[in-house]
């Protein structure tokens, strides 16, 4: 199984997490076979291709509401406490110029709900 960080130098403790560690597997899983690239390249945070950066963007996307939205960024490897809200902004932007981009992200969701 895929080794997720936890605890409090991640800032993913689980008293802060709203799912378990298996939800949380498999979004990254799911994702990182959508567009893939390997999932711990997802949670440690390297850099590399766009469908790398798509990926673990999907991820924050899928996340949401699912996770608080402080620890998202941390979970997936960055930095920057807004990094939430701009992988957000570019999901939906990518979903409106690209419709296979949009079905991959809506057959996600529904798949993992």
């Amino acid at each position: 199984p895929l080794r997720m960080p936890t605890g409090r130098l991640c800032g993913t403790g689980m008293r802060e997490m709203m799912m378990n560690n298996d939800e949380l597997q498999r979004i990254i899983l799911a994702a990182a076979a959508a567009f893939d690239v390997n999932p711990i390249d997802i949670v440690e945070g390297r850099k590399g291709s766009k469908s790398l950066m798509y990926a673990r963007d999907v991820c924050a996307y899928l996340l949401a509401g699912k996770m608080p939205r402080s620890k998202i960024p941390n979970l997936l490897g960055r930095n920057s406490k807004y990094y939430y809200y701009g992988a957000i902004k570019k999901v939906r932007a990518k979903c409106l110029a690209d419709h296979d981009f949009e079905m991959k992200v809506l057959n996600l969701a529904a798949r993992l709900g």
